[in-house]
Formats: C-alpha cells, structure tokens, sequence
C-alpha cells in the first residue's frame, strides 16, 4: 500500500484527503491503523529527508 507514495507531497495530500474521509465515514481499525501507519511513515520521511538535505548541505559548505 506504500509503494503508492512516492513523494512526501503526495502521500500528505492523499493523507489530507483520506483523513477528511474518514471523518464522515467510520472505518475499520485495520483501516485505521494502516492509515495511522501511513502518516507516521510519511511524516517520518519528511524529517529524515529535511536531516538529509541539511546534512548535504552542510557537507557541499565544507
């Protein structure tokens, strides 16, 4: 279900969206808890994507 989510851009607009889904509708934990999954992974690889940039940055400064 993640290979879906290339960028982080996209898998937080498709997060948005599902997020505003499933406030008018009442989803199965096991929706619940792959959605919780999916955000977690995405906000996990915006942070490690912005270290990493950060890194490099400072790696081309040097």
């Amino acid at each position: 279900a993640r290979i879906r989510y290339k960028s982080s851009s996209s898998s937080s607009s498709s997060s948005s969206s599902s997020l505003s889904s499933s406030s008018s509708l009442l989803l199965s934990s096991k929706e619940l808890e792959e959605y919780a999954s999916l955000r977690f992974t995405s906000i996990l690889y915006s942070i490690i994507s912005l270290k990493l940039s950060k890194l490099l940055h400072l790696h081309l400064l040097l």
